[in-house]
């Protein structure tokens, strides 16, 4: 088959990123021709890096009419090229879709909404990342037959590396504490006004926890966040608290898991998601995980209230008590590879 992945790609790092660099990968060893489309940069062979959703949209029309166009981002042109009848699939990595396509702020953005989600419906398959994201695409007016879910957990590949920086700074901070918690967002942003990945909470927290648990140390892997003004907040608010020597930023761009690893227990405090790939990488070197209630979790994974930071501090209290067996859990619950899935639903449409 001839795929072409349209999509962020690594760096940064971030869920759907680390997807679309680990199904290339995966399609290339099958002996699949594969191409991504990013309008990211990267020096690898492979990706083609794209400026404007018109050049993007003239330049798919190029491609051979038989090629699959698999897209994980840019519904209006996923649409358009739908509409010229060529073979498009879309996956869905979170629920946002109603929110996301829906008003607007200003006349412009509410246009362009409106027009991409026209176009949108025309696309005639669906991959949906959950249950729940499935919902969501049935409420925007796709026909059940159209939806298939397939988890978008793939595992790591060998050659991702976090960046030398991180891995050097995390190893002394490392011997300071006998625990470290650790959670990640490839940027600081914000859904319904408050802090999309919790970082907030994690500093909350650790303040909770500074004097019961002082050998509790904090990883926040953020690289997209140096030079932001609320990870100036975010920091002010750690020196308030007194938890400003535990707490390790580290804002370069690299992989997540190698640090993850390293780490005893992992946080995915977020108040919206899709799959979440950090919470099954966790798992998958059986880091146990905490997480918001804000959305169906992995089966295994302790729940806290979604934005309810006393609430985490007593989850990550009651972790830290019984780690051994947290871990062992962990790794029993591994989620699968779900690669073959998303090549079936290829073979169906080809």
């Amino acid at each position: 088959m001839e795929v072409h992945l349209i999509g962020p790609y690594p760096p940064p790092y971030g869920g759907v990123s680390v997807h679309l660099f680990r199904l290339q990968k995966r399609l290339l060893r099958a002996g699949h021709k594969c191409t991504v489309w990013t309008q990211g940069h990267s020096p690898r062979g492979g990706v083609v890096v794209t400026h404007s959703l018109r050049q993007l949209y003239h330049e798919l029309r190029k491609t051979d009419r038989q090629a699959l166009l698999h897209f994980h981002n840019h519904h209006i042109v996923a649409g358009l090229l739908a509409k010229t009848h060529r073979r498009v699939v879309f996956t869905m990595h979170n629920e946002r879709v109603n929110t996301d396509l829906f008003g607007g702020r200003f006349p412009r953005q509410w246009a362009f909404r409106l027009a991409s989600r026209r176009y949108f419906r025309n696309v005639p398959h669906i991959i949906a990342v959950s249950d729940w994201v499935r919902d969501e695409a049935v409420k925007f007016g796709f026909p059940p037959a159209a939806l298939h879910v397939v988890c978008s957990y793939l595992r790591p590949e060998e050659e991702e590396a976090a960046h030398p920086d991180n891995t050097a700074t995390i190893a002394p901070f490392r011997e300071k504490f006998r625990y470290l918690a650790t959670a990640s967002a490839w940027a600081l942003q914000f859904y319904k006004s408050e802090d999309m990945y919790g970082i907030d909470l994690c500093v909350e927290m650790l303040g909770l926890l500074k004097d019961e648990r002082p050998e509790l140390g904090l990883v926040l892997v953020i690289p997209q966040a140096k030079g932001t003004p609320y990870l100036k907040t975010l920091q002010d608010r750690a020196e308030t608290l007194g938890v400003t020597d535990r707490i390790l930023w580290l804002l370069e761009p690299g992989a997540y898991h190698p640090l993850q690893r390293r780490c005893d227990l992992f946080l995915r405090p977020t108040n919206t998601d899709g799959f979440g790939v950090t919470l099954a990488e966790a798992m998958e070197f059986g880091v146990p995980a905490i997480a918001s209630d804000a959305v169906h979790r992995l089966e295994g994974c302790m729940l806290f209230r979604n934005r309810d930071a006393t609430d985490l501090a007593r989850k990550v209290n009651a972790a830290l008590d019984n780690l051994p067996t947290l871990s062992e859990q962990a790794e029993r619950m591994k989620e699968p590879d779900h690669f073959d899935e998303v090549l079936a639903v290829y073979e169906s449409l080809m």
